[in-house]
C-alpha cells in the first residue's frame, strides 16, 4: 500500500465529508480501490528464479503423470479382471443348459397333466409346443453376442487410441443388455447365480469407466 497516496485520499475524503455532512467511517474500502493506492511490485523475476520455478513445475508434472499412469494401469488390470469374471461365468452356463431344458419340459408336462387329461392330448402337438417354447427361451444368441462384446471390449482396451473411455462405456452397455436378457430367459437358479456374478462384474467395470469418461 502506498501510504502517501492513501493519506492524501483520506484527508481529501475526510474534508469532503465535513463539508457535505456525510458519514466517513467506512472510507477504507473506498480508498483501497482508488488509483495507485495499492502498488504492484516492480521487481522482475530473475532468470535464476525462473529456472527454479520451472524446475519445480517439471518435477510436479512428472510426479502427477507417474501417478496417473499408475492409476491407469491399476484400472486397466481391474477391467481385464472383471471381463474374465464375466467370461468365466458365461462359460459355466453351458453345463446347466441340458438340465434347464429338461426342467422346462417337465414343468410343461406336469401342468398339462394337472389341467387336462393326458390321454386326450396329441403328443406330437405337445412336443411341438415344447420346442416352440424352448426356442423362445433359447439363450444361444445372447451368449454369443455377450462373448463377442467381451472380446471387442478387450480389443478396444488394447488399442493405441488416446480416448477410449466412451467407446468402452458403449460396449459395456451392450454387454448389460445381453446379461439382462440371459437373466430374463434363464429359468434356472444355477444360471441366475452366474448372471448375478456377471452383473456384479459389469457394475465394477462401469465404476472404473466413470472415472475416465
Amino acid at each position: 500500500i502506498n501510504k502517501a497516496v492513501f493519506s492524501q485520499y483520506h484527508q481529501q475524503l475526510l474534508a469532503l465529508s465535513q463539508d457535505l455532512n456525510f458519514n466517513a467511517n467506512d472510507m477504507l474500502s473506498a480508498i483501497i480501490r482508488l488509483p495507485e493506492v495499492v502498488a504492484t511490485s516492480a521487481n522482475p523475476i530473475t532468470e535464476a528464479e525462473w529456472k527454479e520455478i520451472t524446475a519445480s513445475l517439471d518435477v510436479a508434472i512428472d510426479q502427477l503423470m507417474a501417478h496417473r499412469r499408475e492409476e491407469g494401469a491399476s484400472a486397466e488390470e481391474d477391467l481385464r479382471k472383471q471381463i474374465r469374471t464375466i467370461l468365466e461365468n458365461l462359460a459355466q452356463i453351458a453345463e446347466f443348459e441340458a438340465d434347464r431344458v429338461e426342467k422346462v419340459r417337465l414343468r410343461m408336462s406336469n401342468n398339462l397333466n394337472e389341467y387336462l387329461q393326458r390321454e386326450n392330448v396329441d403328443e406330437n402337438r405337445f412336443e411341438q409346443e415344447v420346442l416352440f417354447y424352448l426356442e423362445k427361451i433359447d439363450i444361444t444368441e445372447e451368449k454369443v453376442r455377450l462373448s463377442q462384446h467381451c472380446d471387442y471390449f478387450l480389443e478396444e482396451l488394447d488399442s493405441e487410441k488416446e480416448m477410449k473411455g466412451r467407446k468402452l462405456n458403449f460396449i459395456s452397455q451392450e454387454m448389460g443388455r445381453e446379461i439382462n436378457t440371459l437373466g430374463a430367459k434363464a429359468y434356472s437358479s444355477d444360471i441366475q447365480k452366474r448372471v448375478v456374478l456377471m452383473k456384479d462384474g459389469l457394475e465394477k467395470i462401469k465404476e472404473q469407466l466413470a472415472n475416465v469418461v
